[in-house]
């Protein structure tokens, strides 16, 4: 059975860069969540204004 996750109602954890403008949020994986054991994957969430790397 599919499952759908909403971003509004997924826990995201702050992920701190030494740089600050550089920080990141990231969800659950998502195969935790649905108690998969091959799936290997989560949802990342950028402040608005901020940057994911400074490489990229």
């Amino acid at each position: 059975m599919p499952q759908i996750y909403k971003t509004s109602e997924l826990e995201f954890k702050e992920n701190r860069s030494p740089l600050p403008d550089f920080n990141w949020k990231a969800s659950t994986r998502l195969g935790k969540l649905s108690e998969s054991k091959y799936l290997h994957f989560d949802i990342k969430s950028l402040t608005p204004g901020k940057f994911s790397y400074p490489y990229h």
